[in-house]
């Protein structure tokens, strides 16, 4: 299945050059529908000239976004460990 989301620029670069691996979002009606191998065209918010396509590799559900944080590493969020802070 084939999905379009929008991303803020930050988010938007990270993940096209490879430095956010992962990309979290509440679990909406949209974001339901989402499965594994799924195409997402990924459009910047400032400029939908600019578009990339990712495959979904995985999801991870959790009760609280808190839960998920603690899942997943500052890396792959594309931050560096020293300047991600979590609370």
């Amino acid at each position: 299945m084939k999905h379009v989301m929008h991303l803020n620029d930050s988010a938007f670069e990270r993940i096209l050059h490879g430095s956010k691996r992962v990309e979290l979002r509440l679990m909406d009606s949209k974001c339901r529908r989402i499965g594994t191998n799924d195409v997402i065209n990924f459009i910047h918010a400032d400029d939908e000239s600019r578009t990339f396509t990712s495959t979904v590799v995985g999801l991870e559900k959790a009760v609280s976004f808190a839960e998920l944080l603690d899942g997943v590493s500052a890396e792959d969020l594309g931050h560096e460990t020293s300047t991600f802070n979590r609370k």
